[in-house]
């Protein structure tokens, strides 16, 4: 009984956890419209694979919103000094010069995709890595047994 209130407990963390990611995005975005509308229209389509994702993840424990998310803002981090850069050098510039580059825009959907990759393929590889430890608990065991069996002569 103890472990399902804690199971419950760490899924309500987690769930917690996505919307506050949701909630910080949200608030960035309304902190970078105040600066400028041309800050905002770049971070919000640099984030757009992060809403996609709590958008489509329906789970209890919002794995897929996180992972995605943290790999997104994790990318636009790598952005974010060039952004601020531009408007403290060149803040007269046209807004066409201030577009990020192919190679900016490919490097943050990248993180994004990291993301989604390490969401899906860590459960396989925790589940192999699983049952490795179980066959060599198992073999343990087997080595144990044997043993006794010489010596108690069975």
């Amino acid at each position: 009984m103890n472990s399902i209130s804690e199971n419950k407990n760490r899924l309500s963390m987690t769930v917690l956890l996505s919307y506050g990611l949701f909630v910080i995005l949200l608030s960035l975005l309304v902190m970078i419209s105040s600066l400028s509308i041309r800050l905002f229209l770049i971070c919000f389509f640099f984030l757009l694979p992060t809403v996609i994702a709590i958008l489509k993840d329906k789970s209890e424990d919002k794995c897929l919103s996180l992972s995605v998310g943290l790999c997104n803002i994790s990318g636009i981090m790598t952005y974010v000094p060039e952004i601020f850069l531009f408007y403290i050098n060149d803040a007269s510039q046209s807004f066409i010069n201030s577009l990020p580059s192919i190679t900016d825009i490919a490097l943050v959907y990248s993180f994004s995709g990291i993301g989604l990759v390490l969401y899906m393929a860590l459960p396989n590889v925790i589940m192999f890595l699983y049952l490795i430890a179980r066959k060599n608990r198992k073999n343990v065991l087997k080595n144990k047994i044997s043993l006794y069996e010489k010596k108690w002569d069975i």
